[in-house]
């Protein structure tokens, strides 16, 4: 799945039907990995999934300072 971090803290937002949900028979681990699908993984925290519009956000572990995505100005 892509996605993109949006705070110096790990925030990110995904495609939410690449995080799978949870439920009471089922253990869910999320691993990410950053830059390239081979690098390495790295658990991450769920915050919430909006299936209607097929967003998640999470919150990756505090390893670093995060550089953001840089959105435009109109």
């Amino acid at each position: 799945a892509t996605g993109f971090i949006i705070s110096k803290t790990g925030h990110a937002i995904t495609t939410a039907h690449a995080v799978p949900g949870r439920t009471p028979d089922k253990i869910v681990s999320y691993k990410a990995s950053i830059g390239s699908r081979y690098s390495h993984k790295m658990d991450f925290h769920v915050i919430t999934r909006i299936l209607d519009l097929d967003v998640a956000l999470i919150l990756l572990p505090p390893v670093a300072e995060y550089v953001p995505l840089e959105f435009g100005r109109s």
